[in-house]
């Protein structure tokens, strides 16, 4: 049996369409991707300038000032007992 012409273009252009339909789910989790990567970029972005404004407000504070505002909060500081120590599973 021998292809004929209209055989062949049927198929390049199952092959065609084939790759295109490839090659447009591919862009599309990329800019979905993209997205989601722009989100977390701003979020981590907003989180730095709030840890930056943290930061300094913090920095005048002298040490004393900063444990007497924190036992006015209620919290403490951590004592040796508190530290507990976790072995590791010897497959590690």
């Amino acid at each position: 049996m021998q292809v004929k012409g209209r055989h062949l273009v049927v198929a390049w252009m199952a092959v065609f369409l084939t790759v295109a339909g490839i090659i447009v789910i591919r862009d599309q989790r990329g800019f979905t991707a993209q997205k989601e990567l722009r989100l977390l970029l701003l979020v981590a972005d907003s989180l730095t300038a709030e840890w930056a404004d943290l930061h300094n407000a913090l920095g005048p504070m002298k040490r004393d000032e900063l444990r007497t505002r924190a036992e006015a909060l209620g919290l403490r500081a951590v004592s040796d007992s508190d530290l507990v120590f976790l072995p590791l599973s010897p497959d590690r």
